[in-house]
């Protein structure tokens, strides 16, 4: 099979729905189909857990990698925006690939959200579970408990849409893996992770005896759960939906939202032909490699572009220089910015560095942000019309980010979490 020629585009977009794979491989297929513009609906999970980092974060931020280590968790960037997860074989990823430009479909990521989410949401209550999108990005029950994230990202010349169908959950796990100052803070987020992420097993079974509320995570190197559950927990909640009934689920909804859009839902697929499979293989070896992890792709993102580490906060590295971290949150994720900042009345941007769980597009337009308002004066009011203005005449795509809320992540980092004057 080969790419579609010319400008045409086939109504008929096949789906590829290949069980349980290695944890790179279930990462890797729908990054390649997408670089090399095939498209495709890509049903797939993990045969083990392995931690998933969002394309603009700074992993070692993000994530605890001394105990991902020794826990046996891989750790992957992946090209799509978002924050770092644990995935693992209770959930099923939906992995939705197109070429721009295909009409009916979003153009944007937004677009993503507010249309493809209708698939997933409808799975869902084909499986028993009322959901609704919470914008941007998130799906949730009508209690208000989030229980998926949707990401959309520009891949070579395609958009994709990608989230999960979770069955079951390994909170401990995911605590574990996500780097955290202290352990009263770790068990803290425990709980609150517990209390705010649900999933089908507990909406499907509430009166099932799950461990209880405020149970903090394991505090030394064991591993995640394996194949014989969760730690704590005594075998599936009764009528919990298999694999096959998740796959059914999301097959059907996604038929129904690509007739929707013009398209429809082709033949279904269990493997690759062999230039894909090539593809895949290459997609593996990049997404394991050491310096993806760490820096993305060549000429994408920087990992500090020169910048000292900084905790959050400020510090003097000498008269009339200094570094500052600081986070913002915003609608679409949160923001992170590192500022080297020199002068004092009002200082100057010297350097900037921002990461993050949020989704941009095209990913190349994180490094024209941040050299924007080098050398620009730290006033909210500048670097916003700076950031604005970049936004515009680039048509850049962050959705629930704004430019006030870059301009507000820098002057935090600048002023010791305070905002600039305006």
């Amino acid at each position: 099979m080969s790419p579609h020629p010319g400008s045409s585009f086939p109504a008929a977009i096949p789906a590829y729905v290949l069980g349980e794979v290695t944890p790179v491989r279930s990462q890797a297929v729908y990054h390649a189909l997408a670089a090399m513009g095939r498209e495709a609906l890509v049903l797939v999970s993990p045969q083990q857990p392995y931690v998933s980092v969002g394309y603009f974060q700074d992993v070692e931020a993000s994530c605890d990698l001394e105990y991902c280590r020794r826990a046996g968790l891989p750790v992957y960037r992946r090209m799509v925006g978002g924050g770092a997860v644990l995935l693992d074989r209770d959930q099923v990823f939906y992995q939705l690939v197109f070429r721009r430009g295909r009409p009916g479909f979003p153009a944007d990521i937004e677009g993503l959200y507010e249309r493809l989410s209708a698939a997933p949401i409808a799975a869902y209550r084909r499986l028993g579970v009322t959901v609704v999108r919470r914008p941007v990005n998130d799906l949730v029950t009508t209690r208000g408990l989030k229980i998926s994230g949707q990401g959309g990202a520009e891949i070579g010349p395609s958009l994709v849409f990608v989230g999960s169908i979770i069955r079951r959950f390994d909170y401990e796990t995911m605590v574990r893996a996500l780097r955290v100052p202290d352990e009263k803070l770790r068990d803290k987020l425990h709980r609150s992770l517990r209390a705010n992420l649900t999933t089908l097993e507990r909406e499907l079974a509430p009166d099932h005896e799950f461990p209880p509320e405020g149970t903090p995570g394991p505090r030394g190197p064991s591993g995640p759960r394996g194949r014989s559950g969760p730690r704590g927990r005594s075998g599936s909640a009764p009528g919990l939906p298999d694999r096959a009934a998740v796959e059914r689920a999301l097959l059907e909804a996604f038929g129904e939202v690509l007739a929707g859009a013009g398209a429809r839902l082709g033949e279904v697929l269990t493997g690759l032909d062999d230039d894909e499979e090539r593809a895949v293989r290459e997609m593996e070896a990049l997404i394991q490699s050491d310096d993806f992890l760490r820096n993305g792709c060549p000429g994408e993102r920087r990992a500090s572009r020169g910048l000292p580490a900084a905790a959050a906060g400020v510090v003097k590295v000498r008269e009339g220089v200094r570094v500052g971290m600081a986070h913002h949150k915003a609608p679409g994720g949160l923001v992170t910015a590192v500022v080297e900042a020199q002068g004092t009345v009002p200082p100057v941007v010297a350097a900037l560095t921002l990461t993050g769980d949020f989704a941009l597009r095209p990913a190349t337009a994180l490094a024209e942000l941040e050299d924007t308002v080098t050398g620009l004066p730290c006033e909210r009011s500048v670097l916003e019309t700076a950031f604005a203005e970049t936004i515009a005449r680039g048509g850049i795509d962050l959705p629930g980010v704004s430019a006030t809320d870059l301009a507000e992540a820098v002057c935090k980092a600048v002023n010791g979490g305070e905002g600039g004057a305006s």
